[in-house]
């Protein structure tokens, strides 16, 4: 309970120290097409908006669901907006599991010859910063390369990122990857995103899961501050609460 109480206040604190303006953000993304356990997956290109301010954010893809993290209410909302549904999970009910799930891994004993279980569920980040530059929409980029390591994943990202783009990207790295802050080796990992200068315009991504290997782009194409739309960081009176299976 402790650690879960701790894991909460560390998010609020970090999102609290977001600025008070609301944050516009429009992204597209791109996947290749690719293959897993005989099957293949087609190739799919999405588009999502972000509204942040403070200890909100919503993100709406260009599909049914849009999520909505109100920390002040130690809430996440999923919302179907087609179907007129929401599901919700508690934040401190989920470090709660997250915190049973690393005590649960450090205190198993690995039979022989097979890697501790603790370090089975590790995140790690390495961050190689370079010194080469291009423009792209309009930004000044400067590239990276990240090297991010996950339970049976491993993923090596191109990232061209902007210092013309005035957000916090610690911050916002900390925000998207809030689930995994009780994980082992999360604060070294946010340690190592601090060397990223400036904010992520264009990310080039192959990952590697049980050796199959995905292409995928992400591109900032809108970064602004204005006013966010009435109720955006809420869920429409009339929609009905469904439970998570």
């Amino acid at each position: 309970m402790k650690k879960a109480i701790l894991s909460s206040s560390l998010i609020i604190s970090v999102l609290a120290s977001l600025p008070s303006a609301d944050t516009y953000l429009v992204h597209k993304t791109h996947t290749d097409s690719y293959n897993i356990a005989g099957t293949t997956v087609p190739a799919k290109d999405d588009k999502s908006t972000t509204w942040s301010c403070g200890d909100k954010i919503c993100i709406n893809s260009d599909r049914d669901t849009s999520t909505i993290l109100r920390i002040d209410k130690k809430v996440l909302y999923i919302v179907y907006t087609k179907s007129k549904k929401y599901s919700e999970i508690n934040l401190e009910e989920l470090q709660k599991s997250l915190d049973q799930v690393k005590t649960e891994a450090s205190n198993a004993i690995a039979p022989a010859g097979i890697p501790d279980f603790s370090s089975m569920i590790k995140f790690s980040a390495i961050v190689n910063p370079s010194i080469e530059t291009k423009t792209i929409n309009n930004w000044k980029c400067t590239k990276y390369q990240v090297i991010t390591s996950m339970p049976m994943t491993t993923a090596i990202t191109d990232m061209w990122t902007s210092s013309d783009i005035k957000i916090d990207y610690s911050n916002y790295a900390k925000m998207k990857n809030f689930a995994i802050i009780a994980m082992p080796g999360y604060s070294d990992m946010m340690k190592e995103y601090q060397k990223i200068k400036g904010f992520p315009v264009l990310s080039e991504t192959k990952t590697k899961v049980m050796g199959n290997e995905i292409k995928s782009t992400e591109e900032l194409t809108e970064a602004s501050e204005k006013a966010a739309p009435a109720g955006i960081y809420d869920i429409p009176s009339d929609f009905k609460k469904i439970n998570l299976k």
